[in-house]
């Protein structure tokens, strides 16, 4: 029905039942033959009782005998029955739900939509404060339930109360209606289903009313069926996409199909539970509040997406012409700087002075800190780039990250050591509270042409992943992952005999047949004094490092893919603390003894490695972080194949391998040679034997020094 016709069916019930109620108000007309009739002579005191009954309660005898008048349990029709409910997806799911709650209706209320069912619909209503949209909720067929019930529900309401006395009365309480009501269990409705069955004509007035009342309730109480199924369905495909569509909540290590589909309908059924049992609407809003991330990250995120989309809906920001400016610079780019600035809250002073002072000194040095730039309070090219980015981008980003939140791994952890990759930091979390922070790097930027899959992809790049600590090592040794070892090693020992002993390496060879190259602990093996060990199938972990100085650049995405610890002493301390085994003399003797020693955990930490590239610092500002393998960017400007596409390099003529501790060179044929033999089979001409140069003096790719990361 749409919601015309809804209407215009509602306005007839309300006139036809008003002018039924109106004049049986003002009693039978005269000569109807009603005045004559009056009470049976002689009538007991059960029927005194009676009489009396109907006319303190009438409302409440007319409502119980209505309800014998409508369908019994319409909510099972509705999800059991043959008629095809385009509105309902989850029939099956709530046709169980309800069957257990007896088909009662678990949200709207009995005369209305009511304050719980109210809560529910003003959380639908604002979805899209997490970026999520309404209308995936609300659609056209469950708002139209939803209204009609609640069109019906205010007509209800407005009907004068059923009143019976005299002469209505007297009509009532035939003889043949006190001797049905002597037998019944419920008098009441026994006296007016034979009054209105056995005296029409005598009851014309009341009947009218009856007759359009019936219509009204049994319209009523399916249209409360529909209403109640369609919030129900639309309250959990809201709770779906807010939490429980996420496997990482699950709490199966390792769940098939069947697990995961099991596992997210019982917490579905949950939800539902929780909501259809809540007392009042704070208990309901309490049950949608638990849905999105509890993470504070969260909360901040959407205080300010909801400060970029009011930007956005008045305008957002205009591109600033890039120039040079620093403190003391005047002019008219200054006065643009400044009011771009201030549109994006960093700047607050004077508009119109076109003097760079202290104030656009410190707001711009804020910009730079919010977004992972060398601050220095001037403009350079980076900055330029950054702040010409238009505000419904970075709006895109922030709703991006939400919908990234919903798909983090965290979940309900009490304890965990979480990591965001952008961010190129590390914390380490109890209870809802930061205990720790502190700076790591991350894997770097590489990419390189897979050759099986003919696209591009970061080499070295840090993994999306969880895993658990379980043990720390102290003074641990370094087995070098075999392609580092092709790609760095070898070449370095190739120029230099003596590499692999300067630096501490050893070429093993097990029973087994198998050879790995082992670093010993000492100063110069890049694991330092102390790696965290989280099992995981990409071997990847954090551990301290022979080169602190990466840790004072502000995008520190250097490693081969582990993390490296800015602060490693302090997060060991935090690690064996938590733990019950901090010991700080016994870890000084272990360090000083230099040899390798492992400390297992009592209980195992939760480790979350994540991608946000927009977080909120301990102020509330948004910080938009460099996208350093350009998740956010391919995510929300989708690449093509053809973007992607690379031609893989031509295997080489030659590689490097260790024979029994001896470097040898093998040709494209099989066939090893030395160095020399291979130098004077190949007669190189003078400068043949450099190495490019594709790092700089610190092993900074390329692409991090030009800070290709997307927006």
């Amino acid at each position: 029905m749409s919601t015309r016709i809804g209407g215009v069916v509602v306005l007839g019930l309300t006139l036809a039942l008003v002018a039924a109620c109106s004049s049986e108000s003002a009693g039978p007309s005269e000569g109807s033959g009603n005045a004559a009739l009056t009470a049976p002579t002689g009538s007991s005191a059960w029927q005194r009782q009676l009489r009396q009954s109907f006319e303190t309660d009438a409302a409440a005898h007319y409502a119980a005998f209505l309800d014998t008048h409508v369908a019994e349990r319409p909510i099972e029709a509705l999800l059991l029955g043959d008629e095809a409910r385009a509105a309902v997806e989850r029939r099956t799911f709530l046709a169980h739900a309800y069957a257990d709650r007896e088909w009662r209706p678990a949200l709207v209320a009995d005369d209305g939509i009511g304050p719980r069912a109210q809560a529910v619909l003003d959380t639908l209503r604002t979805a899209s404060d997490h970026a999520l949209d309404p209308a995936d909720y609300l659609t056209e067929a469950r708002s139209e339930a939803i209204d009609r019930f609640a069109q019906l529900a205010h007509v209800r309401a407005q009907l004068p109360a059923v009143t019976l006395a005299g002469p209505q009365l007297d009509a009532l309480l035939t003889d043949a209606a006190l001797d049905a009501a002597r037998d019944a269990e419920q008098p009441a409705i026994a006296v007016l289903q034979t009054a209105f069955e056995a005296s029409p004509e005598a009851l014309a007035g009341l009947l009218t009313f009856h007759q359009a009342r019936i219509e009204l309730e049994r319209a009523f109480v399916g249209a409360r069926a529909l209403a109640d199924v369609s919030l129900a369905d639309a309250v959990l495909a809201y709770a779906f996409d807010q939490r429980h569509f996420n496997p990482h909540y699950l709490d199966i290590e390792n769940p098939t199909d069947d697990e995961k589909h099991a596992e997210i309908s019982s917490r579905m059924r949950a939800t539902f539970d929780a909501l259809a049992g809540a007392a009042d609407a704070p208990a309901v809003q309490q049950v949608l509040d638990a849905l999105p991330p509890s993470h504070p990250q969260y909360a901040g995120l959407l205080a300010e997406r909801a400060r970029y989309a009011a930007i956005v809906a008045d305008g957002g920001w205009e591109r600033v012409t890039p120039a040079t400016l620093r403190r003391g610079s005047r002019g008219q780019r200054v006065v643009d700087l400044k009011q771009r600035l201030a549109r994006e809250g960093y700047f607050d002073g004077d508009l119109e002075d076109d003097r760079f002072g202290e104030a656009l000194q410190q707001a711009v040095r804020h910009y730079q800190t919010t977004h992972q730039m060398d601050v220095t309070g001037e403009s350079s090219r980076d900055f330029w780039s950054s702040l010409n980015i238009s505000a419904d981008r970075r709006l895109e980003q922030i709703e991006l990250t939400l919908e990234r939140w919903r798909e983090n791994r965290i979940g309900d952890d009490p304890r965990y050591i979480w990591v965001n990759i952008p961010d190129m930091h590390a914390e380490a979390w109890r209870d809802g509270q930061r205990d720790l922070r502190f700076r790591i790097v991350v894997g770097n930027t590489t990419r390189q042409c897979d050759p099986q899959t003919q696209q591009l992809r970061y080499v070295n790049a840090t993994p999306v992943q969880s895993a658990t600590m379980s043990y720390v090592v102290l003074n641990p040794t370094w087995s070098v992952p075999i392609r580092i070892a092709r790609e760095e090693l070898l070449p370095e020992l190739l120029e230099n005999p003596n590499y692999f002993e300067e630096q501490g390496f050893e070429h093993i060879i097990n029973d087994n047949g198998t050879e790995i190259i082992r670093q010993s602990p000492g100063p110069n093996n890049p694991l330092g004094k102390v790696k965290f060990m989280f099992p995981n199938p990409y071997n990847t972990y954090m551990h301290d490092t022979s080169r602190p100085q990466y840790f004072r650049f502000p995008i520190r995405a250097f490693s081969h893919g582990c993390m490296r610890v800015s602060d490693p002493d302090a997060l060991l301390e935090y690690v064996l603390q938590q733990d019950g085994q901090w010991d700080a003399r016994q870890i000084e003797r272990i360090y000083e003894g230099g040899q390798e020693t492992t400390i297992s955990l009592r209980e195992h930490v939760p480790v979350h490695i994540e991608y946000y590239v927009v977080t909120v610092d301990d102020d509330g500002f948004a910080n938009f972080l460099a996208d350093i393998y350009r998740l956010d960017r391919d995510r929300l400007d989708p690449p093509s194949a053809a973007d992607l596409s690379c031609d893989p390099d031509p295997d080489p003529d030659h590689r490097l391998i260790l024979v029994e501790g001896e470097l040898l060179i093998e040709d494209a044929e099989g066939v090893q040679h030395t160095r020399e033999e291979w130098e004077a089979r190949n007669n190189p001409s003078e400068g043949s034997g450099e190495r490019p140069v594709l790092e700089d003096d610190l092993g900074v790719p390329a692409s991090v020094l030009e800070g290709d990361y997307g927006p």
